[in-house]
């Protein structure tokens, strides 16, 4: 019965439901960030550059580039219905791995991180600004 009315909705030309694969916030981006511990609404504590990339329909690259040399790399999952982007980054050599969440507000994404095994349970902050 399926195949029926899915052959009859393809021979009329009518779509067949199937979710819609969701394109990640491709861009390059101006960061200012505010380190865990703190204060949230002060003078940030670094500012960056980031690049999103995509690397599969919902699947990101996150790349930072922090004063002149500090890099960091995320992968990333991103849900169009939610406008949020979630990823995970990692120095092996040092032990220390993070997550950091981002959810767009109007023409900026807002994040949240943390990092596991650096002594520090707080969230640091994070705006991204796409540049122009």
């Amino acid at each position: 019965m399926h195949t029926a009315i899915r052959t009859l909705a393809a021979a009329l030309g009518l779509a067949v439901a199937t979710p819609a694969l969701a394109a990640c916030p491709v861009g390059q981006y101006e960061a200012v960030g505010w380190n865990p511990g703190g204060p949230a609404d002060g003078e940030p504590s670094y500012q960056a550059r980031v690049t999103i990339a995509e690397r599969g329909a919902d699947v990101c690259t996150i790349d930072w580039v922090v004063g002149r040399n500090q890099r960091f790399s995320a992968v990333a999952l991103y849900d169009e219905r939610t406008q949020q982007l979630h990823g995970s980054y990692a120095n092996l050599e040092e032990g220390w791995f993070g997550v950091v969440s981002y959810r767009r507000e109007g023409d900026r994404w807002i994040g949240e991180w943390a990092i596991y095994n650096t002594g520090t349970s707080d969230r640091g902050r994070e705006i991204l600004t796409r540049r122009r």
